[in-house]
């Protein structure tokens, strides 16, 4: 008797207990337009939470194509759906179908971003006004019948993304801080609409020092930098001399200062000729034949 009471009890404890129940149509658009608000799902719900939905929004905005209705089961939520596979369709894939070229877009919509229900494959049409020509921005109109048969119309735009591998501060930096060095930053990729010039040269950042306060997380503009002076006027400098047919190495007296890939005159300490050099380096100049 007892080791029925517990099996009971184990079975009962092991089932999950629902409070949000969810219909899941066969065929679902997926609307991602940027904004950092609840997403909206326009699905048959009981006693659904905002985590509950949001839950789902999670789980079907990486989907794309057809899916196992049991894929989105969850134990905050059950799943109800009268088809076994449901087809996940991407608004943003589908207004990128009418463009030639295969760059980045950013998708901007009257609609809010979220979870629609399709009526079937058909329900959807997209009309691009200027999809024929290379343009920042693409416009769109987007019609749409939902499972309840009602007809959704949307404007919608593809805004043209650029994409820049950038170093960004991993912590404030002061304003005139001389020693810089690659650890004081990372490597990231961002995205933006406004394509700008940013410093890449990581390599050669200890030649150069802040002249602004650069702020954790800030990604590196040229303007944030200025070049610090690294050979000095009377320095006797380290030279190397380039040819096709044989590379030297000697020394010379600088006649005058300079920054990373300035050309300054200097003097053989021999022959007193004056030349010219690029500086490469701390006390380092290179001549190129």
């Amino acid at each position: 008797m007892i080791k029925a009471i517990f099996s009971i009890l184990l079975f009962l404890i092991s089932c999950p207990s629902w409070s949000c129940t969810l219909e899941i149509p066969e065929n679902i658009l997926v609307v991602e337009n940027g904004q950092q608000v609840a997403p909206e799902i326009s699905f048959k719900q009981s006693e659904c939470t905002a985590l509950d939905l949001n839950s789902l929004w999670e789980k079907i905005k990486l989907s794309k194509g057809t899916i196992l209705a049991k894929s989105l089961e969850s134990s905050q939520y059950k799943i109800q759906s009268k088809s076994e596979k449901i087809n996940i369709i991407r608004l943003s894939d589908e207004l990128r179908k009418y463009l030639s070229q295969d760059s980045r877009k950013k998708l901007d919509t009257s609609l809010k971003s979220g979870l629609y229900s399709l009526l079937d494959n058909n329900s959807l049409k997209v009309e691009c006004f200027n999809c024929q020509s290379e343009n920042d921005t693409y416009q769109y109109n987007v019609n749409f019948i939902d499972h309840f048969r009602e007809l959704h119309k949307i404007s919608a735009q593809l805004k043209k993304v650029y994409v820049f591998q950038v170093y960004r501060a991993t912590h404030d930096i002061p304003v005139f801080t001389e020693n810089l060095s690659s650890s004081d930053f990372e490597l990231v990729e961002i995205e933006t609409q406004k394509p700008q010039t940013y410093f890449t040269d990581i390599e050669l950042i200890s030649f150069y020092k802040s002249n602004r306060t650069i702020k954790r997380g800030e990604s590196i503009l040229p303007s944030f930098l200025s070049s610090k002076r690294v050979i000095n006027s009377g320095q006797i400098v380290k030279i190397s001399i380039d040819s096709r047919n044989f590379n030297l190495t000697t020394t010379a007296k600088a006649l005058e200062a300079g920054k990373i890939n300035d050309n300054i005159k200097l003097q053989n300490l021999k022959t007193n000729k004056i030349f010219s050099a690029q500086v490469i380096g701390f006390g380092e100049a290179k001549v190129r034949l």
